[in-house]
């Protein structure tokens, strides 16, 4: 769980609306008696069970920590991968724009601090 505070309560947050979208479109569907149309808004609720199980998948690398260290980079945006628990002070060198950063940690959230451009 080392240094993915804020993405642990978003991913939580989201597998939540996830499971209320999906209670919505089956109570929508309920509503109607054409068929396609329930089928139209049974779809939806499929789609949002998916999303939340692939959030769940999400959530357990997270808790776990196993997963891989993407930030954006502070200069240019173009994403750097920084592994799987890579260590605070770790520098990395942007390939699109050349901006070294370096790897910090703050209030249990991975974070960049640009060293040079």
């Amino acid at each position: 769980m080392r240094a993915a505070k804020t993405s642990i309560r978003l991913l939580k947050e989201d597998i939540q609306l996830e499971k209320e979208a999906s209670k919505a479109y089956v109570s929508w569907a309920k509503r109607f008696d054409e068929d396609y149309v329930k089928e139209f808004f049974l779809t939806f609720s499929r789609d949002e069970v998916g999303h939340a199980a692939g959030q769940n998948r999400l959530l357990s690398q997270r808790e776990t920590g196993d997963y891989e260290v993407k930030l954006f980079c502070p200069q240019c945006g173009w994403v750097l991968n920084f592994g799987r628990d890579p260590d605070v002070g770790y520098e990395e060198t942007c390939p699109m724009c050349g901006a070294k950063s370096m790897l910090d940690e703050k209030e249990g959230d991975f974070l960049l601090n640009v060293v040079n451009y």
